[in-house]
């Protein structure tokens, strides 16, 4: 009588067993044909190997090197009018008052990887303060008077319409290299460079270059490229 006792009740959760689990596998069928999401499993993620990491850090760094910054997109959304192309609005030496240093600036030469590929480069000077206002008149210089390999041409005088000691300390002077895009039919800047006051010397200057938007706040500049290539200029000042 114990045995079959045993064997009814094994047999009662065998039976058990087997309804519940085709129980939830009907529910599972019938949630799946109704379209509802089935469990997913979570993506294994492996760590990388030190070889992995290695070359991943040499291919950013080679795209960086390679990169002038550019590409079709502009990031500053700009778009000059076709005035400044072909022409200059450089202003004439000026006279300052007694006890005043005036400013001239040569600008030589702007060093680019593919300085050859340029439509119709020309520079925009103006002297602003962190928020972009002006300080003295924007100036834009004529189109370069040749190029090579690496370098644009300029050799062009600007003289500034504000003495030295009335430019306020968070000004600079900013330099911006504009050029023409035939695929956007627009003016473009390329790149920026800037000369803070402190800065402003007698002598020789080679500015950085940085990409663009023209940043005038002059915070988390980002360089334009890592190729030793610069601005070029040359300053004198003038006591009156």
């Amino acid at each position: 009588a114990c045995v079959s006792v045993r064997a009814c009740v094994h047999v009662c959760v065998h039976v058990c067993l087997y309804l519940f689990c085709t129980h939830a596998l009907w529910a599972a069928f019938n949630n799946w044909t109704e379209g509802a999401p089935l469990p997913q499993v979570g993506r294994i993620t492996l760590p990388k190997s030190p070889i992995e990491a290695g070359l991943k850090a040499r291919l950013q760094s080679k795209i960086a090197e390679n990169n002038d910054g550019d590409d079709d997109d502009d990031e500053d959304g700009e778009a000059f009018p076709f005035g400044e192309v072909g022409g200059s609005s450089l202003v004439p030496k000026p006279v300052l008052a007694p006890g005043k240093t005036l400013l001239t600036i040569w600008i030589e030469k702007i060093g680019l990887k593919d300085a050859t590929h340029h439509i119709n480069p020309f520079f925009a000077v103006s002297v602003k303060d962190t928020f972009g206002t002006d300080f003295a008149t924007a100036q834009t210089t004529p189109l370069a008077t040749g190029r090579s390999d690496l370098y644009l041409n300029f050799k062009q005088e600007v003289f500034l319409d504000i003495a030295v000691e009335d430019i306020p300390d968070d000004c600079a002077i900013f330099f911006e290299l504009r050029h023409y895009k035939q695929k956007k039919n627009k003016m473009s800047t390329r790149c920026f460079s800037f000369l803070e006051k402190d800065e402003i010397k007698e002598g020789q200057s080679n500015l950085e270059l940085y990409r663009k938007p023209t940043n005038f706040k002059r915070r988390k500049v980002n360089l334009l490229t890592v190729k030793p290539l610069y601005l070029y200029l040359n300053l004198t000042l003038t006591r009156r």
